[in-house]
């Protein structure tokens, strides 16, 4: 083999080899709170349940849990808000959220068990998902209202949550992962699938890219394709609700 094509083979190998890594070769982390000190704040049910879900697809699947914290052990830094160091969601692949939600104006947050206090908006997280991290799920009430929430995405590829209120339900990790594990949906379509076959219309859901082709191509990690990173990140992203 001459050395033009051997350097065109071992280009094509190197390729191929960085879209086919194992299972093993990515990492999630999780934040579950159901509990709060505010006795005006309603504790949640079913966290444990839904988060376990998760924990049991992915590990069947081969991954490695980077970090699961629970309750007051969940704090802001894990949401990826620092820049160096210790970077929470930002040193996994994807990332599960699951808790209070609120969004008493123009901008949301998501409530930490210390909450008023403690609470994690789009400011906090402003370009800052930039490491190892591809996607996030919000599963909290109208978190994902604040569209600006999509400016974490440096180059992180998408974020799925919601707009308005909705419960805590084990259908929803077992439906999304379903289609995104077992039938190798792209990430949008089985967030849109799931949150159909959970949710009544009273619900809508969200889906936000930081490219179009991030949105309609990226499957979950180590499942098949996954687009590039944006580079250079122009500051557009892309938005998709829907009544479930």
């Amino acid at each position: 083999m001459d050395h033009t094509r051997m350097k065109i083979f071992m280009a094509t190998l190197l390729l191929v080899s960085s879209l086919c890594l194992p299972a093993s070769a990515w990492s999630y982390s999780i934040t579950n709170i159901m509990n709060y000190d505010d006795p005006g704040t309603t504790d949640l049910t079913n966290g444990n349940a839904v988060c376990g879900i998760v924990s049991q697809r992915l590990q069947g699947a081969g991954w490695t849990e980077f970090f699961s914290h629970s309750d007051a052990s969940a704090v802001r830094a894990d949401f990826g808000t620092d820049s160096g160091g210790y970077q929470g969601l930002d040193g996994a692949h994807f990332h599960w959220h699951y808790g209070h939600g609120v969004m008493p104006g123009t901008m949301s947050s998501i409530c930490l068990s210390n909450y008023p206090y403690g609470y994690v908006n789009r400011d906090h997280v402003y370009k800052k998902w930039d490491n190892a991290n591809k996607w996030t799920v919000i599963y909290s009430c109208l978190v994902l209202k604040d569209r600006q929430w999509g400016n974490a995405l440096k180059t992180a590829h998408g974020i799925l949550g919601f707009e308005t209120t909705v419960t805590g339900t084990t259908s929803l990790p077992t439906s999304f992962f379903s289609y995104a594990i077992d039938n190798d949906y792209c990430m949008s379509s089985a967030w849109y699938y799931s949150t159909l076959n959970s949710f009544g219309s009273s619900v809508t859901a969200v889906a936000i890219a930081d490219t179009q082709l991030q949105m309609t191509s990226d499957q979950l990690p180590g499942q098949g394709h996954l687009e590039p990173d944006e580079d250079p990140d122009d500051n557009n992203g892309y938005y998709s609700s829907w009544a479930c």
